[in-house]
C-alpha cells in the first residue's frame, strides 16, 4: 500500500476449491512478475439462500478505492446465485473508481476474461455420439442464472439437436457445481428408472456425484454409460474412472486477469475482452482406452493451456529419437525405456509433468501409427512389422512406469497430506478446548505453521463503530508472535491489517475473511498462506470462527462470574449494612411513632389544661360559697331572729353551690377520664373491646375543643341515631379522630371554618367522613398521603407521619379502609370503613 508496490483486491469465493486455487496460482504467478500486494478477499456468493455466504458478504462493504488500486472479481465463484448485472450493481461505487477486470461473464466498461464453454461441450458430445453411438443423454445443471452454467446447457442442447437428438428429460438434473447437492439429485431421479446412456455434467464435482450414484446402483462406467465433466481439474486424470472433460486453461486465466489488470493500473489501458477456448479430453470414462484413437481423430488428450503445460525440452527429442530407433531396431527397446525412466525420475512428480508424458506418448502414438502397415485385409495378413510391435510394446511399458510415478507420487502425497491433516486436527482440536481468549491466540500461535500458513492476523470490530474500526489482537507473521500494545492496534477495517505492520520491501499476498458467529459479526482473519501447501481449507476458517467465539464468550462468562461474585460480597456487606440499618430504623420509627403520638397528647392536654381551668375555678368558687354559707348557717343556731324560712334560704344556696361544684368536678372528672384513654398504653397482642363508633368520637371532640377554638374552627358532628358497635380500642379511634380534625383545622388555618363529620352505617360496615373546606390537594400529594415521613408542612412543623399512623390503624387495628378526595382550593375529604359487630 506505498506509491511504489500497488495493491490489487481479489474477490473469490473461497480458495480450497480445485478450481479457484488453479485461479490462485495464476494469480500469485502474474502477481510476483508485475510486484503487486494481493488482498484475496474471501466472499460468498452474492443474492445467496445461504446464511453463511451472507455473513460473508460483509465483507463487500470494506472494498473502497482508497485501500486499492485495482479490483479483481472472480464472478465464476460469486455469481451462482445471479445474472451478469448484479455484480456490476454490488461493486458500482468500485467500477466508476478504479480499474475492474472481472473472470467470467463479460461486464460492460470493465475488462472480463472469458472462456468459450461451447466448444469444449460441443466436442465432448460429438465424440460419444460419433465414437460411442450415444443416444439417451442426461445434463446435471448448475445454477439456474450462473453465466457459465446456462452456456454449458445451451451447449447440450444445441448439440443434441444438431443429431436430431433430445436429452431424456427437458429438465435437468439439479448440481449446483456442488458433489453434495448433485449427489442428492441424481440418487433422487436414477430413483424413477429412466433408460440412459450418458451423462454430460457441468462440472467435475458433478461428475463425481453422478458416477458414485451409479456405483451405489451397480450402473458400470463406461460400460453401461458414458461420463463427461467440465474443468479438467488434477482429480481429473487420477480418479477410479479418469474423466473424460472439458479443459479451460485456468491457470492462465488467472494469470492474463491480472496482466490486464496491471496493464490498466500502470498504463490506463481499455477494457478488453479476452476468450480462452475450451477442448475436449477423452479419458476412460467415455469408453475410450486407447490413447493412440483419440490422437489419430484429432482430439486432445492433454491440457493445452500455456501456463498449465510443462515442456520436457531436450529430454523429449532424445526420447523421440530413441523411439524411433525402436521402430527401426527392436532391440534399442531396452535402451529407450532406460532414457525414458531416467527423464522421468529427473522431471519432478506432479498433475503437469504427468501431463507432460501422457502428451509425449500421444505423439509417440502418432509416429507408430503412421509406421503401421495399410489396414487393408493384405496388410493384415502381411503381419505387423517387428519394429511396430516393439513400438507398441516400449509405449505400453511407459505407461506402466509413468502410472507407477503417478501412484507413487499419489501415494506420498496422501501419506504427506495425512500426516499434515493429522497435524492440523489435533491443533485445532486444541484451538475447540481454548476456553480464554488469551490462550486461544496462544493455540492459534502454535497451530499456524502447521496448515501452510506463514502469517496471521486477527482484528476484533470496535464496538459503537459500525463495523468500520477494528482493532488488531492477534499478529503471527513469519512463524514469529509480534509483540502488541496493550489493548491492540486500532485501524480502519478498510486497511484490513494495520499500515506499517508489514514492511514496505516486501510484497504480500493476504487471504481475508470476516469472523463471525450466526448473526454476529467479530473481526477479520487475515492469512498469508503458503499455495504449496496444499492443505488450506474452509473448514479451518470455520474453526477459528468457532473457536474465537466460543472463547470470547467463555472470557465474557468468566468476566460476568467475577463480577457477581464481586456484586455478591459487596451484597452480603451491604445486606448486613442494611440489617443493622434496618434495626434502628424500627427503633427510630417506634420512638417517631410515640413522639408523634405525644406531641398530639401533648396539644391535647394543653387544651385540657386550659378547660381544666373553668371547673376548676366554677369548683373553688362553689366551695368557697359554700363554706361561707356553712359558717353562716353555724352562727345563726339559736339565733331567735332567724326564722325558719331563713334556714330553708340559707340550705338552698348551699345547695346551689353544692350542684355547681359538682357539675364542675364531674367535667373535669370527664376531662381525666379523656386523657387517661388517650395515653394509656395497651398491650399489641391485647384484645378489643366492643365500644360505641359515635361515643369514640365525641370523646374524640371534647378533647379537641381547645384546638377548635383557637383554629376558628367548629366541627358539625352528624351522630347516628342509634349506636354503631365495632371491636377495637377505643383509644386506637381517638388517635385517628384527633389526627384527622387536627389535618382539618391546619387545612383551614388561618381563617378557620367548619368541619363537617358525618358517622352512617352502610350494610355491615360505618362510613365516617371528616370534610374540610380548606387548601386542598393536587393528584401528585394525593398519591403520597399516606407514605410515611412525607408532609407539605415546613421543615419542623410536621413528621410526616400522622396519616401514616392513621392509615395502619384503620387498615390494620380495624380492618377497614381510607380514602381521601380532594382538589386544589376545594378542600378534601377523608372517607374511613370499619366494619361492625
Amino acid at each position: 500500500m506505498t506509491a511504489k508496490r500497488k495493491t490489487i483486491g481479489v474477490l473469490i469465493n473461497g480458495l480450497d476449491q480445485p478450481y479457484q486455487q488453479g485461479i490462485w496460482a495464476g494469480v500469485e504467478e502474474a502477481s510476483r512478475e508485475f510486484d503487486l500486494n494481493v488482498f484475496y478477499l474471501n466472499s460468498g456468493s452474492l443474492a445467496s439462500p445461504l446464511a453463511q455466504d451472507r455473513m460473508r458478504n460483509h465483507l463487500h462493504r470494506f472494498i473502497r478505492p482508497s485501500s486499492i488500486d485495482g479490483f479483481l472479481a472472480v464472478s465464476t465463484t460469486i455469481s451462482n446465485y445471479t445474472d451478469t448485472w448484479a455484480l456490476a450493481e454490488a461493486f458500482r461505487d468500485v467500477i466508476a473508481h478504479i480499474p475492474v477486470v472481472t473472470v467470467g461473464a463479460p461486464h460492460p466498461g470493465v475488462s472480463s476474461i472469458s472462456v468459450d464453454n461451447r466448444s469444449g461441450v460441443r466436442e465432448v458430445i460429438r465424440h460419444l455420439i460419433e465414437a460411442h453411438g450415444r443416444r439417451r443423454f442426461v445434463f446435471i445443471a448448475g445454477h439456474g442464472d450462473n453465466f457459465d452454467g446456462i452456456e454449458r446447457k445451451a451447449a447440450f442442447l444445441d448439440t443434441l439437436a444438431e443429431y436430431g437428438l433430445e436429452p431424456v428429460e427437458a429438465v435437468p438434473v439439479r448440481g449446483d457445481f456442488n458433489y453434495g447437492v448433485a449427489l442428492r439429485s441424481f440418487r433422487l431421479w436414477l430413483d424413477r428408472g429412466i433408460p440412459f446412456d450418458a451423462v454430460i455434467a457441468a462440472n467435475d464435482e458433478s461428475a463425481y456425484a453422478s458416477y458414485d450414484a451409479m456405483c451405489e446402483r451397480s450402473i458400470k462406467v463406461p460400460e453401461d454409460v458414458s461420463l463427461a465433466g467440465f474443468d479438467d481439474i488434477i482429480n481429473s486424470r487420477f480418479y477410479e474412472v479418469p474423466l473424460t472433460t472439458v479443459s479451460q486453461p485456468i491457470r492462465e486465466i488467472g494469470y492474463s486477469a491480472i496482466r490486464q489488470l496491471h496493464r490498466a493500473i500502470e498504463d490506463g489501458a481499455s477494457p478488453v475482452q479476452l476468450v480462452f477456448p475450451t477442448s475436449a479430453v477423452i479419458r476412460q470414462s467415455c469408453g475410450c482406452f486407447s490413447e493412440a484413437a483419440c490422437a489419430a481423430s484429432g482430439i486432445s488428450t492433454s491440457i493445452s493451456g500455456a501456463s498449465d503445460s510443462l515442456s520436457l525440452g531436450d529430454g523429449a527429442l532424445s526420447l523421440e529419437k530413441a523411439f524411433r530407433a525402436v521402430l527401426a531396431e527392436p532391440s534399442c527397446r531396452s535402451d529407450f525405456l532406460g532414457e525414458f525412466q531416467a527423464l522421468l525420475q529427473r522431471t519432478p512428480p506432479g498433475p503437469q509433468s504427468f501431463t507432460a508424458f501422457e502428451g509425449l506418448i500421444a505423439s509417440f502414438e502418432r509416429i507408430l501409427w503412421d509406421a503401421r502397415p495399410d489396414s487393408s485385409l493384405a496388410g493384415v495378413e502381411a503381419g505387423m512389422p517387428s519394429g511396430v510391435q516393439a513400438g507398441e510394446t516400449a509405449l505400453h511399458q511407459a505407461r506402466l512406469l509413468i502410472m507407477r510415478k503417478a501412484e507413487s507420487y499419489q501415494a506420498n502425497r496422501g501419506i504427506a497430506y495425512q500426516h499434515r491433516n493429522r497435524q492440523t486436527q489435533y491443533a485445532i482440536a486444541r484451538l475447540m478446548t481454548s476456553f480464554s481468549f488469551e490462550r486461544l491466540l496462544a493455540e492459534i500461535d502454535d497451530l499456524v505453521p502447521h496448515v501452510g500458513i506463514r502469517s496471521c492476523f486477527i482484528s476484533l470490530f470496535t464496538p459503537d463503530s459500525n463495523h468500520e474500526r477494528s482493532n488488531l489482537v492477534f499478529a503471527h507473521r513469519d512463524g514469529t508472535r509480534l509483540s502488541l500494545p496493550p489493548g491492540g492496534i486500532a485501524f480502519d477495517t478498510e486497511e484490513f491489517v494495520p499500515r506499517g505492520l508489514i514492511p514496505p520491501d516486501r510484497r504480500f499476498g493476504l487471504f481475508v475473511d470476516t469472523l463471525f458467529h450466526d448473526e454476529m459479526l467479530i473481526g477479520l482473519l487475515v492469512l498469508d498462506i503458503d499455495i504449496a501447501a496444499e492443505i488450506w481449507n474452509d473448514a479451518v476458517t470455520n474453526q477459528f470462527r468457532s473457536a474465537l467465539r466460543a472463547s470470547l464468550l467463555m472470557d465474557e462468562l468468566v468476566a460476568k462470574d467475577q463480577r457477581l461474585n464481586a456484586t455478591f460480597g459487596e451484597l452480603s456487606a451491604r445486606a448486613g449494612e442494611l440489617e443493622r440499618a434496618n434495626v434502628r430504623i424500627r427503633d427510630d420509627q417506634e420512638r417517631i411513632v410515640m413522639a408523634e403520638k405525644m406531641a398530639s397528647i401533648g396539644r391535647l392536654t394543653a387544651g385540657i389544661a386550659h378547660e381544666m381551668n373553668t371547673p376548676l375555678a366554677a369548683l373553688r368558687a362553689s366551695l368557697s360559697e359554700t363554706s361561707k354559707l356553712v359558717g353562716e348557717y353555724r352562727a345563726s343556731v339559736g339565733d331567735s331572729d332567724v326564722t325558719r324560712e331563713d334556714h330553708l334560704a340559707i340550705a338552698e344556696e348551699m345547695e346551689r353551690s353544692l350542684t355547681l361544684a359538682m357539675r364542675s368536678a364531674e367535667r373535669a372528672a370527664g376531662f381525666i377520664r379523656s386523657i387517661k384513654g388517650q395515653t394509656r398504653t395497651h398491650d399489641q397482642k391485647e384484645a378489643g373491646v366492643t365500644f360505641d363508633l359515635a361515643k369514640g368520637i365525641s370523646d374524640s371532640l371534647v378533647l379537641l375543643a381547645h384546638e377548635l377554638r383557637r383554629g376558628k374552627c367548629r366541627v358539625d358532628f352528624n351522630a347516628p341515631e342509634k349506636a354503631l358497635l365495632t371491636v377495637g380500642k377505643p383509644d386506637r379511634l381517638v388517635q385517628v379522630v384527633t389526627n384527622l380534625v387536627m389535618n382539618a383545622i391546619d387545612a383551614m388555618s388561618p381563617s378557620g371554618g367548619a368541619i363537617a363529620l358525618t358517622l352512617v352505617a352502610d350494610k355491615d360496615r360505618a362510613v365516617m367522613t371528616v370534610s374540610d373546606s380548606g387548601a386542598g390537594m393536587d393528584a401528585e400529594t394525593r398519591k403520597r398521603i399516606f407514605d410515611p415521613l412525607f408532609t407539605t408542612k415546613p421543615f419542623g412543623e410536621g413528621t410526616g407521619l400522622g396519616l401514616t399512623i392513621v392509615h395502619d390503624i384503620i387498615t390494620g387495628d380495624f380492618r377497614g379502609t381510607i380514602d381521601v378526595t380532594s382538589a386544589p382550593g376545594k378542600g378534601s375529604s377523608f372517607t374511613v370503613t370499619i366494619p361492625l359487630i
